[in-house]
């Protein structure tokens, strides 16, 4: 495990509520929840989007810059969840309410061009502001979810999509409002988008038990058609979001850290298969979707509390980083690692909030709350 990063105090971001998105050229971007150069938002500031920049040769530190600060004036402000990655390095996100795109300079060294592209108006027009991060699609569409709102005021999932023409507004979509006769209802986490633009959620309640379902929406004749593909149940309840894994495989985690697969029928119009696969611990919580999947079908996860560490002062543990390797033939026990303790001591981060992300080489990236040299977070990074 390695610190790459320790957050410091503002104008710079603090607190790290989010997970990271890394550009092919392998530049770090996240969110941070504080700090900034905006007063006015509590102690520590409005947030900001930041950037890391790889050393030139080992040993030498990650540069950080501060990309945008938000203004908590029509473009939001703490910002919680990750962002997306479009065409030609623009970032997306929201922070308090508001929807917005971050554009990359013509040049380098030149100032990222922030416009606000969406502000949440709440039920039931809208859903009210989303839950979880925003994904995007092959056409240029963002999507969401929302907790509550809609039609039944039981959650949403909506589509934001460009405008025709530069200037004019983004508009947005309620394609689905969830209503609670066994479709699931509050969702707490955002979606994910398959590669045939089918889009992927889970529900915190709701389904057939009421625990929570894995559902998705598939755009069929030229409206939205929602399915819930597993009710959850049993040590499953609570589901806080999705990765994909191969063969659109879909790798899901709850709020107590355990985690299931859910798998595509062989067949058409047969059931999917859900399959518990690792249980969960006591006294440990998930948080932000944190769950993530390598190439070679490692999954990794983050808990924000566990572990054998309380160094950092918190008596149900610092928080761990985790990770279930496949079984070596089929139908075999997945194997359950402890991979780091987090400590908040030496430059260590603890309590790991946002998910993960890892790179074709297998290096797993993150971000931790609080600890690192200055108490205001981490990046981190696990190489296998």
């Amino acid at each position: 495990m390695e610190t790459i990063y320790s957050f410091v105090a503002p104008p710079g971001g603090t607190y790290p509520a989010a997970g990271l998105v890394i550009s092919p050229s392998g530049v770090i971007y996240g969110t941070a929840s504080a700090g900034g150069a905006t007063v006015g938002c509590g102690y520590f500031n409005c947030g900001a989007v930041y950037e890391l920049t790889r050393p030139a040769s080992p040993g030498v530190a990650w540069t950080e810059t501060t990309l945008y600060s938000f203004k908590n004036s029509g473009d939001g402000a703490q910002p919680s969840t990750r962002l997306a990655s479009g065409a030609g390095g623009t970032l997306y996100g929201w922070a308090g309410g508001a929807a917005f795109e971050l554009t990359p300079p013509a040049s380098p060294g030149g100032v990222w061009a922030e416009t606000t592209i969406y502000i949440f108006k709440g039920p039931p027009s809208d859903g009210g502001t989303p839950v979880g991060g925003l994904a995007l699609g092959g056409n240029g569409s963002l999507y969401g979810a929302t907790g509550g709102g809609g039609t039944y005021n039981q959650g949403t999932v909506f589509e934001l999509a460009p405008p025709s023409s530069p200037g004019a507004a983004w508009t947005l979509t309620v394609i689905y409002s969830f209503r609670g006769d066994g479709d699931g209802i509050y969702p707490s986490a955002g979606v994910v988008v398959g590669h045939n633009g089918t889009i992927y959620g889970t529900t915190n309640q709701g389904g057939s038990l009421g625990l929570g379902t894995v559902f998705a929406l598939e755009f069929v004749g030229g409206a939205w058609e929602e399915q819930v593909l597993a009710s959850l149940g049993g040590d499953l309840f609570s589901p806080d979001g999705l990765a994909l894994g191969h063969n659109a495989v879909l790798y899901g985690q709850t709020d107590q850290c355990s985690i299931f697969k859910a798998a595509p029928p062989g067949a058409a119009g047969g059931a999917w298969a859900v399959q518990s696969l690792y249980g969960g611990a006591g006294g440990t919580y998930c948080r932000q979707a944190s769950v993530a999947v390598s190439g070679t079908g490692a999954i990794y996860w983050t808990s924000s509390t566990g572990g054998t560490s309380t160094a950092c002062g918190v008596s149900t543990g610092c928080g761990t980083l985790d990770e279930l390797m496949p079984p070596t033939s089929p139908g075999g026990k997945w194997k359950f690692v402890v991979l780091h303790n987090f400590t908040g001591q030496d430059g260590d981060g603890y309590q790991p909030n946002g998910g993960l992300v890892v790179t074709k080489s297998g290096d797993v990236y993150g971000t931790t709350y609080y600890g690192g040299r200055n108490f205001f977070g981490t990046v981190f990074k696990f190489t296998p």
